[in-house]
């Protein structure tokens, strides 16, 4: 009897299991997408699916909340004020489960031959099948959205002397995978290159959540004034993109930790004095210092008497450094202790660390 009652059991699992298997929900069902106009013109666009269902009325420089499309296939069309724009003419299949899609209308190049056009294009974007294993990680990618051909943006990690999220991206360029940074509080600078020229654009702030997925946008505003964008493709909502958040104090603090036998003055190599005439044995204050002014690292000058010692370091801002001077035989040696990493693990936690300066 125990035999036939496991049997059962077995078999009312496997019927179960084969259900599911037999009969998966539509790929349609599993998927969103959303609409982003960026087409010229700065006026609000619909984008038409198939059996007439729409996304309408969306402003410039905005995007919509995110829809089960109407089925594993669809058309796409493109209206302002009732008139047709844009026809994709083909057939758009679904083949991916599980992702999240990203449609912009943009406009032909600014420089095209052709002339003007408001809306040439409708590219898309989805995000990564693989995201970072650990929980303080998320995807960052950047999307140059500024029809102008002759330029071209490079999108960096902190300072503009830091890693590289994405190179030099050409009008409609598309990463389609993302580069791994930490989450929390993130820093990035957005760095121009136009006719062998390049500059800083600005630096921005942004709030990475853990195993999240964004692409920074640059585009235009009504004005044709560059405007970066922020899209958080897990946000289902239509504020998913934000204006992405300037940072205008451009800083980074420094305290000088004097173990040397004499007094220590820091300064940086562009002429910046962060401490002067520190005792031996004494902590300094914080000071502050420009961070993020140059695309070389930050060189710091440490000097006790005739002696020197330099260090190299990428200085982000806001953020809070100790500096650590020994002394040497007949020299100084100093250690830039950079910030404690900020992780969950860490969360409730004291950090401890040993500077080892012999």
């Amino acid at each position: 009897n125990l035999i036939i009652f496991l049997a059962v059991i077995f078999l009312i699992g496997c019927a179960e299991e084969s259900e599911k298997l037999v009969n998966p929900p539509q790929i349609a069902n599993t998927i969103h997408l959303r609409f982003i106009n960026l087409g010229g013109s700065a006026e609000s666009r619909t984008l038409e699916l198939l059996n007439n269902e729409k996304i309408e009325n969306i402003a410039y420089a905005t995007s919509s909340m995110s829809i089960n499309p109407p089925a594993d296939s669809t058309i796409f069309k493109v209206f302002q004020g009732g008139t047709l724009e844009y026809d994709y003419r083909n057939i758009y299949r679904f083949r991916i489960r599980n992702v999240k899609y990203t449609f912009l209308a943009l406009p032909r190049s600014l420089n095209s031959p052709l002339g003007d056009k408001n809306v040439d294009t409708l590219l898309n974007f989805r995000t990564a099948l693989t995201i970072p294993t650990s929980k303080d990680e998320a995807l960052v990618r950047f999307f140059n959205a500024n029809p102008d051909s002759t330029v071209t943006y490079s999108l960096r990690l902190g300072c503009p002397n830091g890693m590289q999220v994405a190179p030099f991206s050409a009008y409609k360029s598309v990463m389609f995978q993302g580069t791994v940074v930490k989450s929390g509080t993130v820093a990035f600078s957005l760095i121009r290159s136009q006719n062998s020229q390049t500059e800083i654009v600005n630096l921005y702030s942004a709030e990475i959540e853990p195993q999240g997925q964004y692409t920074f946008i640059m585009s235009l505003d009504a004005n044709g004034n560059e405007k970066m964008l922020l899209l958080d493709e897990n946000n289902l909502e239509s504020d998913a993109l934000q204006e992405a958040t300037v940072v205008e104090e451009r800083f980074a603090n420094i305290r000088t930790i004097n173990l040397s036998n004499g007094d220590v003055e820091v300064g940086k190599l562009s002429g910046d004095m962060i401490t002067a005439g520190l005792a031996p044995d004494y902590v300094d204050t914080y000071n502050t210092t420009e961070a993020c002014g140059s695309e070389e690292p930050d060189t710091l000058l440490v000097s006790s008497g005739a002696m020197i010692d330099t260090v190299s370091a990428t200085l982000e801002v806001l953020q809070n450094y100790s500096l650590v001077v020994f002394s040497g035989t007949n020299k100084l040696q100093s250690v830039l202790v950079p910030p404690a990493p900020n992780t969950l693990e860490a969360e409730g936690k004291a950090t401890i660390r040993v500077v080892h300066g012999s």
